[in-house]
């Protein structure tokens, strides 16, 4: 990958480069950092009947906004952040198994948004990342149906506040990428004149195939992004 592709939080508006190695613990006697808890010490907290609509521990959206990126992009960071960093970085208030993977349900605060926020970050079985998530409801295809060519980013953020884009700062190009309720995906693509351009939408792609972690969701975890009637 080009080292100016870049991923931006949308809210709130964070950079991050990816391989900036977030989720690291930078350690200034050159220790070795050692997780307090194994990956399988952790597993063996799992509950799936565990409500976690009341759940006390709170992250901001600022803190959660490393674990919310897009699945196919921990193919290349996945080594550096694991199920051990999340519980020492935000905690890990409720933990899922779901066949083979695992995920987690974090209660997240966002002073813009009066409604809950809930984020969700799924791992594989040796504790490594695999996907990333946080919205404040279920959204469909039918949302993004006004959509254009030519419509700003910034319209496409009332509509999902929380999806994760990725840019090409040297091309002025981006795509962003949008879970939807049924674990498919609505992917946007952006492209602006020069950097101090706004971005606008160049074209948009449904994809079908079923890969979010929307789709994996417990029907008691589906329960507090649904939307509402």
């Amino acid at each position: 990958m080009n080292k100016a592709f870049i991923k931006i939080m949308v809210i709130p508006l964070l950079t991050v480069l990816l391989f900036s190695g977030c989720g690291q613990k930078s350690n200034k006697s050159n220790t070795v950092y050692t997780p307090k808890h194994s990956a399988e010490s952790i597993f063996r907290r799992a509950s799936n009947i565990q409500s976690a609509e009341n759940m006390k521990t709170t992250c901001s959206i600022e803190s959660f906004s490393k674990y919310n990126i897009k699945h196919e992009a921990y193919g290349r960071i996945a080594s550096t952040l694991n199920i051990s960093d999340v519980e020492d970085d935000i905690g890990l208030p409720v933990i899922r198994h779901v066949g083979d993977v695992y995920y987690s349900v974090h209660k997240i605060t966002d002073s813009k948004n009066d409604k809950p926020v809930y984020g969700f970050i799924m791992y594989k079985e040796s504790g490594s990342l695999s996907d990333g998530w946080c919205t404040d409801t279920l959204r469909t295809y039918k949302d993004f149906k006004t959509l254009k060519t030519g419509d700003s980013l910034n319209k496409v953020r009332r509509i999902d506040p929380y999806f994760c884009l990725f840019e090409n700062i040297n091309k002025n190009i981006a795509t962003g990428y949008h879970t939807l309720a049924d674990g498919t995906e609505y992917v946007i693509n952006y492209r602006r004149n020069n950097n101090y351009d706004e971005y606008h939408i160049s074209s948009m792609v449904y994809k079908e195939e079923k890969s979010g972690l929307s789709s994996i969701l417990l029907d008691i975890d589906r329960h507090l992004v649904e939307k509402d009637e």
